[in-house]
């Protein structure tokens, strides 16, 4: 029993990994219209997983939900524009969904592909 528990926290902790890094993958290769909309130019600095829910399984694909934070840096201007001191930079935090849908059959290999990614940026306009 204690050999079963201990492989099965392996498993999650590897599926856990796969899933930050294709969810990092995500934001960094895309753009995330969301956070798009808040500045001139919007970087993603990092962004960490806080939850990990299997929210539904079929007899080939496992459906997830992740959830977690995303920082991000928001420039406004042009980089010169910051030089010049007539722009600015500002680093915020938003929380984020992804839904993440993998084969039953391979439910460690997820990519950027798999993810839907939908962040919440309410708090940017309060």
């Amino acid at each position: 029993m204690d050999a079963a528990e201990e492989s099965r926290d392996l498993i999650e902790e590897a599926i856990a990994g796969a899933m930050q890094t294709a969810v990092f993958e995500k934001m960094i290769g895309e753009a995330i219209q969301e956070l798009d909309e808040l500045s001139t130019h919007t970087a993603i600095d990092h962004h960490w997983v806080d939850e990990i829910v299997v929210t539904d399984m079929d007899a080939n694909t496992i459906y997830y939900e992740v959830t977690g934070s995303v920082v991000v840096e928001l420039q406004y201007g042009s980089g010169s524009d910051v030089a010049n001191d007539i722009g600015s930079r500002d680093t915020d935090e938003y929380p984020y969904e992804a839904e993440i849908e993998l084969p039953i059959s391979d439910p460690l290999t997820v990519t950027a592909s798999d993810v839907r990614v939908k962040v919440d940026t309410s708090s940017f306009y309060k």
